[in-house]
């Protein structure tokens, strides 16, 4: 918040006394909250992920998972959980290739990275 110099309105003053003055309070209460409404602020925050991200909701990953049979692509290992599921996708367009278990999509990752070595050795050893 951008603060401006100058003089500050009784109703300001009065509400920064009263903050610093309840500052555990306000902890406690917002504590309580966030521990009753666990969830939706794990979904909200997986809204704002996918959605800036990838352009897609939490309800299109579920789609794309269920469409992939709830497997992985690569080792038709089968996803149990959300947190098992994980979205391929080409890091220089940002598509999405595909739906992996976490194994797999690190194993891509750095095969990605180091193709050419990888290849380079393969063949010498054939």
């Amino acid at each position: 918040m951008k603060r401006i110099d100058g003089p500050v309105s009784a109703k300001t003053e009065y509400r920064r006394k009263w903050v610093a003055a309840n500052m555990e309070r306000m902890r406690a209460t917002n504590l309580k909250w966030r521990e009753k409404n666990r969830a939706r602020l794990l979904h909200s925050s997986m809204e704002r992920y996918y959605g800036a991200k990838f352009g897609i909701s939490v309800a299109d990953k579920a789609a794309m998972v269920a469409a992939a049979g709830g497997k992985c692509a690569i080792c038709i290992k089968v996803l149990v959980s959300r947190k098992d599921s994980h979205l391929d996708h080409d890091h220089a367009t940002g598509k999405i290739r595909g739906i992996l278990c976490g194994a797999c999509n690190r194993r891509l990752g750095w095969y990605e990275h180091n193709q050419a070595a990888v290849n380079q050795y393969l063949t010498a050893r054939k």
